[in-house]
């Protein structure tokens, strides 16, 4: 997850260094780092919010004993909800959150949601490496990001470590790509098979439904395994979890849309029109 993050954030930027596109570059860096903060939380507030309201309903259910995860508290009134909400939505907007030993906060209103603080805090990382070996030779770009990238997995910092891995990964590919004797048609089966129709929905929706799977796992899948698993045998109970499984991906790929179309794409275009007001006219 870090690591495609590093190579989706840095493929851009690092592609304009490369073409010597450098006043396009500091546009794009700069409205990068001011979006990201919004493109991450828009969506997790939005997504937290509605796991706090299916907990004040109490449509979520009781997890078996031997589970890991938490369920959100169930308060007795809306008002203790909200301000609970609100706090943990405060504790997970702080991007320097504490990562060793492999501790990551996680918010009881979606406990997947541990990486977002350390998605943007890497993010911002990225871009900072980004610029500041810009103006640097491609080798000396490649040595500087796998020393750094070396350094913090020694300081135990494992998550930058991945995410400059993506980024040295970018650099990498795009200096494949100028090679003489690259295979072009491998690499055009190779784009023409990613690019496609499935591919890109499924890279549209991949943030929503990172957020809503949670939510959606601890209330309809578990009432699922708790109507229909309940059953003797080891054939039965694999058939009861299959059904589950596939019961459960249909309505999180459904719910994930929807939270799509209505929150995470509208959070893309809320972030680039606030950016829009705030750019400088030159």
């Amino acid at each position: 997850f870090f690591v495609i993050s590093g190579f989706v954030l840095s493929y851009k930027p690092t592609k304009q260094i490369r073409a010597g596109q450098y006043e396009a570059l500091l546009d794009t860096l700069a409205s990068s780092v001011f979006r990201r903060g919004l493109r991450l939380y828009l969506p997790v507030a939005a997504g937290t919010f509605l796991s706090m309201l299916i907990a004040y309903m109490g449509w979520y259910r009781e997890l078996p004993e031997s589970s890991t995860d938490a369920l959100p508290p169930n308060f007795d009134n809306f008002s203790d909800h909200f301000w609970h909400w609100r706090n943990h939505m405060v504790g997970i907007s702080w991007p320097f959150q504490e990562v060793t030993p492999n501790t990551p906060y996680g918010p009881p209103y979606n406990g997947h949601l541990w990486t977002i603080p350390i998605e943007y805090y890497g993010s911002i990382v990225v871009y900072g490496m980004v610029l500041g070996f810009s103006r640097c030779q491609a080798l000396v770009r490649l040595v500087a990001f796998a020393c750094v990238a070396m350094a913090t997995l020694h300081y135990e910092r494992w998550d930058l470590f991945l995410f400059l891995s993506g980024a040295l990964l970018a650099e990498t590919s795009l200096m494949n790509v100028n090679e003489e004797d690259f295979d072009f048609e491998y690499q055009s089966e190779k784009r023409k098979w990613w690019s496609g129709l499935l591919a890109m929905y499924l890279g549209d929706i991949s943030y929503a439904l990172y957020i809503v799977h949670g939510p959606v796992l601890f209330t309809v899948g578990t009432w699922f395994m708790d109507t229909f698993g309940q059953v003797d045998g080891t054939g039965p109970w694999i058939i009861a979890f299959t059904g589950a499984a596939l019961f459960n991906t249909i309505i999180s790929v459904w719910v994930a849309d929807l939270f799509w179309r209505g929150v995470d794409a509208k959070s893309v275009d809320l972030a680039k029109w606030f950016a829009g007001k705030c750019w400088r006219k030159d």
